[in-house]
């Protein structure tokens, strides 16, 4: 069963994803406070148009404070289920990375469709969060510090797996 790790949900303000041409994908910087296997992110999401088709959501690789590349599968959301008002919408991820204690990631979302309509992320826009503000990039290469601050998310975890035959030292001998 995944447990909470990190998050960041103090919430002032929601911005746009999915106008083509402007701010595709979105990301945040997470900081990771327990060691184990990344299981399951989730973002505060809400729409004011009709928006069809699906939003990605992958773990990263840090990269000098920036996106790097993807460590986990890319889980989708059918945006048609994002309702009106800002709610958390999870991922759950099937190729879970293992990360350590202090481990820099980034939870990066991405959503276009090309007909001007789009979904909006949750923010707060004097940031708050731990290390670096969000991130926005049009093809998800080049990276630029967000003017809104820290996005909102939960970082769930599961345990690392063992194994083989317990050790001593697993015992605590």
């Amino acid at each position: 069963m995944a447990t909470l790790d990190q998050s960041f949900t103090t919430n002032d303000d929601a911005n746009n994803l999915g106008i083509v041409g402007t701010r595709i994908y979105v990301a945040q910087q997470i900081v990771i406070g327990v060691a184990g296997v990344v299981s399951r992110l989730e973002w505060n999401l809400k729409t004011s148009t009709t928006p069809i088709g699906n939003a990605t959501c992958w773990v990263y690789s840090d990269s000098s404070d920036s996106p790097g590349s993807a460590i986990s599968d890319g889980v989708t959301l059918d945006v048609t289920t994002v309702t009106g008002s800002l709610v958390y919408y999870a991922f759950n991820f099937t190729t879970k990375p293992v990360v350590g204690v202090g481990t820099k990631i980034w939870s990066v979302l991405k959503y276009t469709t090309g007909d001007g309509d789009y979904i909006m992320y949750g923010n707060n826009s004097s940031g708050g969060y731990t290390g670096v503000n969000g991130k926005e990039s049009i093809l998800g290469t080049i990276w630029t510090t967000l003017s809104q601050g820290d996005l909102n998310f939960k970082e769930y975890y599961d345990p690392i797996p063992v194994t083989g035959a317990p050790t001593l030292s697993m015992m605590g001998v």
